[in-house]
C-alpha cells in the first residue's frame, strides 16, 4: 500500500528538509532523507530512483540541481516502486507548477489519491492518462505530423511552448517508450538521438454489444424498457460525432476509478435499483448520486423506469481507448519523401522500426 507522500528540498545550509508531506502521520525519519540524497547524489542527475529503507519501498523523483526537490512516495514493502515511476514523475511536474506559496501543499490529498490509484487501473486507464498529460499529448500530436523528430529539437520545442514550466524531458520520453508510443535511435548521421513515432492510442465509443444481448435475454425486464434502452442507443449513434471536446470526457471518466468500475458492471448487465448490487454501489461510493449524473450527461449511461417505478441503469454508449498501430505514418512517410522534407536515411530507418513494431503488435506485444 502507498503508506504516504512528501516533498523534500535540499538545503545547503540546512541539509534536507520536509517540505510538505500527507497524511500528517507520515514518518520521514533522518536515514530514509539521507539515503534519499546519497542515491540520487551518486546518479549524478535529475529522475526516478526505486529505493529499499527500513522495511519499505521508496519510490522518489529528483527534479535536478537547479531546484532541488525530491518528491516521494513511502510504500509498503510488497509495492513495486517502479510501477509508480510514471504517476510519480507526472505529480512532480503538478508540484513544480504551483511551488509559489506553496500552493502544491493542498493538492497533497488529491496526488495521493491519484498515486495510490494508479497501480490498480489496467492498460486502457494507464493510456488515457497519457492523453490527458498536456506535454504527453503534445508530443504526440506533434510526431503524428512530423513523424520523427530529433530530441534536442523536441526539446528546444517543448521549452519554446511552455516556457520557464518545469519539464523532465527524459522521464517524459521514458514513458512513451515503456507505453511502446514511441522509439528512440540514434543514428549515425545525426548529432542527436532521433524520435519515431510507432504508436497512437485511439479514444471513441461504441455501442454497448455485450450489454444490448444481455438486455435482450433478460426475461424479468419489461418488453417497454427493452424498447425504449434499444431506441435510446441507436438515437445516440445515429446522431454521434467524435470531437475532441467529447475525447476528453472520455478519457476523463475511464480515469475516474468509481465511474470505471460502474461501467464495468453496466456493461455486463443493468442494474436495478432495489438490487443488492445497486444498494452495495451506493454504499461504496461518495456521492454517488453525483456520478451518476455526471454519467447521465455524458450520455454513457440511461436509467430507465418500469411500470412499478422502479428504476434501471443501462449502459448508452461504451467508452473505449485503444494502442493502435499507427497504419497512417506509412502515406505520411511518403508524403515526406516526395516533399524532400526528410532525409532518406531517417524515412528508411521509420519504415524499418515500424516494420519491427508492426510484428510485434500482431503478436499482442
Amino acid at each position: 500500500m502507498l503508506y504516504g507522500i512528501a516533498v523534500l528540498k535540499w538545503d545547503k545550509k540546512y541539509g534536507m528538509k520536509i517540505e510538505a508531506s500527507f497524511p500528517e502521520s507520515l514518518e520521514i525519519t533522518d536515514q530514509m532523507m539521507k539515503q534519499i540524497y546519497t542515491n540520487h547524489e551518486f546518479e549524478e542527475e535529475a529522475g526516478f530512483l526505486a529505493l529499499s529503507i527500513q522495511e519499505l519501498n521508496i519510490a522518489t523523483f529528483y527534479t535536478g540541481t537547479d531546484s532541488e526537490y525530491y518528491i516521494v512516495a513511502v510504500l509498503s514493502i510488497d509495492e513495486i516502486s517502479e510501477d509508480y515511476e510514471d504517476i510519480l514523475s507526472d505529480t512532480v511536474r503538478l508540484i513544480m507548477a504551483n511551488l509559489k506559496g506553496k500552493r502544491y501543499a493542498t493538492n497533497l490529498p488529491l496526488y495521493y489519491n491519484q498515486i495510490a490509484s494508479y497501480p490498480k487501473m489496467n492498460e486502457e486507464q494507464k493510456l488515457a492518462l497519457i492523453l490527458l498529460d498536456p506535454v504527453k499529448k503534445m508530443i504526440i500530436d506533434r510526431l503524428i505530423e512530423d513523424g520523427t523528430v530529433s530530441k534536442s529539437e523536441l526539446s528546444a520545442w517543448l521549452k519554446d511552448r511552455f516556457g520557464s514550466e518545469y519539464i523532465d524531458m527524459d522521464s517524459i520520453i521514458n514513458s512513451l517508450l515503456r507505453n511502446k508510443i514511441l522509439r528512440e535511435e540514434t543514428l549515425e548521421m545525426m548529432t542527436s538521438s532521433s524520435i519515431f513515432l510507432i504508436g497512437d492510442v485511439f479514444v471513441t465509443r461504441l455501442p454497448p454489444k455485450t450489454s444490448i444481448a444481455m438486455v435482450k435475454a433478460m426475461s424479468s425486464l419489461e418488453s417497454s424498457i427493452v424498447k425504449n434502452y434499444l431506441d435510446d442507443v441507436q438515437t445516440f449513434f445515429e446522431k454521434y460525432s467524435p470531437n475532441p471536446e467529447d475525447q476528453e470526457e472520455i478519457l476523463k471518466i475511464i480515469t475516474d476509478m468509481d465511474a470505471f468500475d460502474l461501467i464495468e458492471r453496466l456493461r455486463r448487465a443493468p442494474i436495478g435499483s432495489k438490487s443488492k448490487i445497486y444498494s452495495k454501489i451506493y454504499n461504496q461510493v461518495s456521492n454517488f448520486n453525483d456520478l451518476l449524473t455526471r454519467l447521465w450527461e455524458a450520455q454513457v449511461i440511461t436509467v430507465l423506469k418500469n411500470k412499478k417505478g422502479e428504476e434501471y441503469l443501462f449502459l448508452k454508449s461504451d467508452i473505449s481507448v485503444q494502442y493502435v498501430f499507427p497504419e497512417y505514418l506509412i502515406d505520411k512517410i511518403r508524403h515526406l519523401y516526395y516533399d524532400g522534407a526528410k532525409s532518406d536515411e531517417i524515412l528508411i530507418e521509420h519504415l524499418r522500426i515500424l516494420k519491427d513494431r508492426y510484428y510485434d503488435y500482431k503478436k499482442g506485444r
